[in-house]
């Protein structure tokens, strides 16, 4: 029995903290994951809950929209993207100095925000029904939590024009069995069962960090 994703609820704005301390090598993940993307666009961060790699995409030029079907996100969301704009949130970590958190200038940025550069929508991906309306798309942790991955995948593709970036855990176990589903899960994958779940796209596995499994889905 999966139960309601109430992450969010229970631990707020999560993966900004998780980017600042580098915890469980959140940080270098994310950026392996933005340098994967060779020039801005319009970029979909489907799942984008408290909107932190939106946010980074956001930094570095792209306009984004972020969906996710948690109404806490999106208000953790849009109420911590512009404290980090506006009041420059945990820009004094050095960590992060050089990093997509610290890139760009406050008064553009600040515009561009203002001009809906960056948007956040409490939205299902099932209902997405826009095509070749993105440039780009990121999946990140997502894809786990869906009932219904192929229709997720499926709009994914009608809504690029270039690629998207699919990540989930990895579920092999040390003895080469698959893991079971976790408390918000309703899937897991090996790199073995998600390609299987990807026959008929193209698409090619990428190396971004162990234990995880990346994938990146071209549009033909």
């Amino acid at each position: 029995m999966v139960e309601p994703f109430i992450k969010y609820d229970i631990g707020g704005a999560y993966h900004w903290k998780w980017y600042l301390l580098n915890f469980d090598d959140y940080r270098d993940f994310t950026n392996a994951i933005l340098e994967l993307y060779p020039d801005p666009g319009r970029i979909l961060d489907i799942g984008c809950g408290d909107g932190l790699i939106s946010y980074l995409f956001f930094r570095l030029g792209f306009d984004v929209v972020g969906f996710d079907t948690s109404e806490t996100a999106i208000q953790l969301a849009n109420l911590v993207s512009k404290m980090a704009i506006n009041d420059s949130l945990g820009a004094n970590v050095s960590a992060v100095q050089g990093t997509a958190y610290t890139t760009g200038n406050q008064t553009n940025l600040s515009e561009r925000l203002s001009q809906n550069a960056l948007q956040f929508r409490q939205q299902s991906i099932y209902d997405l029904d826009e095509e070749n309306a993105y440039d780009y798309a990121i999946c990140s942790e997502v894809i786990e939590h869906v009932e219904h991955p192929l229709k997720l995948i499926k709009n994914i593709y009608h809504a690029i024009r270039k690629f998207a970036i699919i990540t989930t855990p990895n579920g092999t176990l040390p003895d080469g069995s698959i893991d079971k589903p976790g408390t918000y899960d309703y899937h897991v994958w090996t790199p073995k069962t998600f390609a299987k779940l990807l026959s008929g796209y193209n698409f090619e596995f990428l190396d971004l960090r162990e234990g995880t499994i990346s994938i990146k889905l071209h549009k033909d």
